[in-house]
């Protein structure tokens, strides 16, 4: 089958609500991605053909781990799909995104991370394997045919920087190097396996460097600790910014603001110190809430014209694509179940999909 067709046999072997989904995804996409890159990426096993139960489990799969993690209060996945046969035969899905998204942003991530696990080999994704790891800085998105590890993914680690470094870069290293443990130990040690911090490392106002520690939740607060050393080791702290990211954690500094300091509260009864935050000086002045006023407002402007968009989009585009494959059957799904909540994922769902 020729490549350009490929794509649309793929979407006619899909249910019709799926096919608006994975249409509205590459929709959205587009901006995630060009905003926020893949910031490590892994693809394993074998390649699934299409169309198969496995790639129709897939799709509605992560279709639904979309909506199920922006809209769960812990902003997390860990749960299973049947792919028909045997009992076993199972597609394992991890998502999760970081505490400090709204649910639009967390939706907005999770879909460039599933657009770009599935994109073609040639496009840097991943295509049709059977497993596949994304992170983006505010979300990871992953799947199997097997069961994940129970330790922390270390094996590879990838790294990245700035091209600059600061005059003196054995003071900023140190800086770096203390604030970055700091958030690490307390990012192994909060609910959420996560936290950020800043310190000041110039006499010059608004000379500060801020950093971020972010395990997967499924890991022990020792096995996150393991992780985001390993990760430190990688790290390039004479550098005015850079990220070191595994699989399983990500650590990330610069010399500006990246995060959200507002945090929602933790689950449990017991949540650690807001955010997780570590830092000599975290009061925000006054022009810099007044700019992130402006950037609220913009950020409305943008969620009313993709809005718009969207709606011109299903109209001339989607409606005459769904009216072509509308004699075309759909493969049948199976039941999958989830996990909500901690790790130790003390609910579970049956979702009837067929």
């Amino acid at each position: 089958m020729p490549p350009s067709r490929r794509p649309f046999f793929l979407l006619a072997a899909l249910q019709p609500t799926v096919q608006i989904f994975v249409i509205v995804i590459f929709f959205f996409a587009a901006r995630t991605i060009s905003q926020d890159p893949v910031v490590f990426l892994q693809c394993n096993g074998t390649n699934y053909s299409s169309p198969s139960f496995y790639e129709s489990t897939l799709f509605h799969l992560l279709s639904n781990i979309t909506t199920l993690v922006s809209e769960s209060p812990s902003l997390f996945f860990d749960g299973n799909a049947s792919t028909g046969g045997s009992p076993s035969s199972k597609i394992l899905a991890l998502a999760q995104c970081r505490p400090d998204l709204n649910s639009s942003q967390c939706k907005d991530c999770l879909n460039g991370a599933f657009a770009s696990a599935i994109s073609d080999l040639s496009y840097g994704g991943c295509g049709r394997s059977v497993s596949a790891i994304v992170r983006f800085d505010g979300c990871v998105l992953r799947y199997s045919d097997k069961r994940f590890s129970n330790f922390p993914e270390i094996e590879t680690i990838m790294s990245a920087s700035t091209d600059q470094s600061w005059p003196d870069p054995n003071k900023f290293s140190d800086k770096v190097g203390n604030l970055m443990k700091q958030v690490s130990d307390n990012a192994a040690h909060a609910d959420y396996r996560y936290s950020t911090g800043v310190t000041v490392f110039s006499e010059q106002p608004g000379q500060k460097i801020y950093g971020m520690a972010w395990c997967n939740r499924e890991l022990s607060s020792g096995q996150c600790a393991q992780c985001l050393t390993m990760a430190m080791g990688r790290l390039l702290m004479e550098k005015l910014g850079s990220r070191a990211v595994a699989a399983s954690c990500l650590l990330r500094h610069e010399i500006y603001g990246f995060f959200d300091w507002l945090l929602p509260p933790e689950v449990d009864d017991q949540p650690p110190p807001p955010g997780g935050q570590t830092s000599a000086n975290i009061t925000k002045s006054a022009s810099e809430g007044k700019e992130e006023g402006n950037k609220t407002k913009l950020i409305t402007l943008i969620a009313i014209l993709e809005a718009v968009a969207l709606a011109l989009f299903c109209m001339f585009f989607i409606t005459p694509l769904l009216r072509r494959m509308r004699d075309i059957k759909a493969l049948p799904v199976r039941g999958f179940e989830r996990w909500t909540g901690d790790s130790s994922k003390e609910t579970l769902e049956n979702f009837n999909t067929g």
